[in-house]
């Protein structure tokens, strides 16, 4: 059991419950950026921002397709969002299920499944800490942009590998607190720093779980999380899990005092020149410092 989940009490709970009905709320407000992000519409977001989202899928959608062979798959996606990576990998003849918090997040995915195939309800409304499906139902579960909005996400771990076959694949995503962008930007020791130890010395968690959905997005109270490379590895050997690939995305963005030096699409070239070097030996240094990574978790039979 992790220390967090040692030190709840029945208050703490109850806020725990308000922060994922937060979360919830937050992202029922999100889904027509979600909807746009991926894709060349850039009508509401940055271009940078929507760099890095595509640039992840693709990494995604790559993994599973080295995964399967050609062979179709079932997959689960856990915290689906507007359903954009579900009709992907539908379109690749695989056979998809998604689950979001966001009951109108959730609504979106299964109109987009169900016009492809009406048959079957495969898109639910639902906290992804208690999965409503048997033990062993999924080829892969991929859980992209989802952890970080979790305090605790052990129980998401662990429900994970009890729906994945044996030999499958979990894919996740974590960004990154290191990220090389933040180095040059006085606004990440001084300003943020400080309500770092704020919030440190003050309710921490409790602040955050009571924090108006509002304040996910300018991430006031620290709720979306960031993580140091390999901090995933913690709950990975407890539910049989092994890390065997690892792709950093994106090097940007390039900030002072929280405003953007250069331009995106010259913020993309830089990302892109990193991430070429990246990958030559004596370099691979480089994604300890990347935007964030996609990891590919593999479920094992332990003796």
């Amino acid at each position: 059991m992790s220390r967090l989940r040692q030190n709840i009490s029945p208050e703490s709970d109850v806020l725990l419950k308000k922060h994922k009905y937060n979360v919830a709320e937050h992202f029922d407000g999100e889904v027509k950026y979600w909807g746009n992000v991926y894709g060349e519409n850039t009508e509401q977001a940055n271009a940078y921002h929507q760099y890095l989202m595509n640039r992840r899928m693709l990494y995604v959608l790559k993994i599973i397709e080295e995964y399967s062979s050609g062979q179709p798959l079932r997959i689960l996606d856990a915290g689906c969002g507007a359903g954009v990576m579900l009709v992907n990998l539908e379109v690749r003849g695989h056979s998809v299920y998604g689950i979001d918090i966001s009951k109108k997040m959730a609504t979106e995915a299964h109109q987009l499944v169900c016009n492809m195939d009406p048959a079957e309800k495969r898109v639910f409304n639902g906290d992804i800490e208690n999965l409503p499906f048997k033990d062993g139902s999924f080829d892969v579960v991929i859980s992209i942009g989802v952890l970080q909005f979790l305090p605790d996400y052990e129980k998401c771990i662990k429900e994970y590998s009890r729906v994945v076959k044996n030999g499958g694949n979990i894919i996740v995503t974590f960004p990154n607190i290191f990220r090389i962008g933040n180095f040059f930007d006085p606004y990440y020791y001084i300003v943020r720093g400080a309500h770092y130890l704020t919030y440190l010395i003050g309710r921490g968690r409790i602040i955050a779980a009571i924090s108006d959905p509002n304040t996910l997005s300018t991430n006031k109270y620290f709720t979306n999380r960031r993580y140091v490379y390999g901090n995933w590895n913690k709950y990975m050997i407890r539910y049989h899990l092994k890390s065997y690939k690892i792709n950093s995305v994106g090097y940007g963005p390039f900030t002072i005092w929280s405003k953007s030096i250069f331009s995106d699409n010259f913020t993309i070239r830089i990302s892109n020149m990193i991430d070429d070097i990246s990958m030559v030996m004596g370099f691979r240094w480089l994604k300890y410092f990347a935007n964030r990574w996609v990891v590919s978790l593999q479920k094992v039979q332990y003796q």
